[in-house]
């Protein structure tokens, strides 16, 4: 689910470890990406210890919304489905999406594990699916494809294909156009 939402929605790791239940509409097929900073009271944040609060990062991004594209985003809540039934542990504690599901850190917010983790954990999913070998070299490497394919491949009612610049940035969250190109 995780790396799915990634390619869907073209947002950094970071940014989609830091999403809340209350962020997510199922019935709609929209996810709203939110700095933890325009939230501060929110209980799942005042649930954290301060230094875990303090690993709460947010890049920068600009825009709360992105555009989720296809196959991804059926892939991202299929998966969210199969995620809720078979991993997601229920607790009260806070309303992180992504979270441990290993004894010592059950429940534990995902975004608290180490980079280089989570890193692995993907290398093995991309092993696992059959790609190339080199192909996806990380999980920034789906933000990367998503900026590619809205630029260059997104089918446009008139039958060209890519988006402007401009709305590109603005989907991906950039402050400025010069880290979109």
């Amino acid at each position: 689910a995780l790396y799915a939402f990634c390619a869907a929605s073209g947002c950094r790791i970071s940014e989609a470890l830091q999403i809340l239940w209350d962020d997510i509409d199922v019935r709609k097929g929209t996810v709203r990406l939110i700095d933890p900073k325009r939230r501060p009271r929110h209980p799942s944040y005042l649930a954290l210890t301060p230094l875990e609060r303090d690993a709460l990062v947010w890049k920068g991004r600009q825009s709360e919304v992105s555009l989720l594209i296809e196959p991804f985003v059926g892939e991202f809540f299929a998966a969210l489905e199969q995620y809720l039934k078979k991993e997601y542990i229920p607790h009260g504690r806070h309303q992180f999406v992504f979270q441990y599901s290993v004894e010592a850190r059950d429940g534990l917010p995902y975004f608290l594990s180490a980079a280089s983790s989570r890193n692995e954990v993907f290398r093995r999913a991309v092993r696992l699916s059959g790609l190339p070998p080199g192909l996806v070299s990380g999980p920034h490497s789906l933000r990367h494809m998503y900026g590619t394919y809205l630029l260059n491949y997104f089918p446009r009612p008139d039958g060209s294909y890519g988006l402007p610049m401009a709305l590109v940035q603005h989907m991906m969250g950039h402050a400025s156009l010069k880290s979109t190109a």
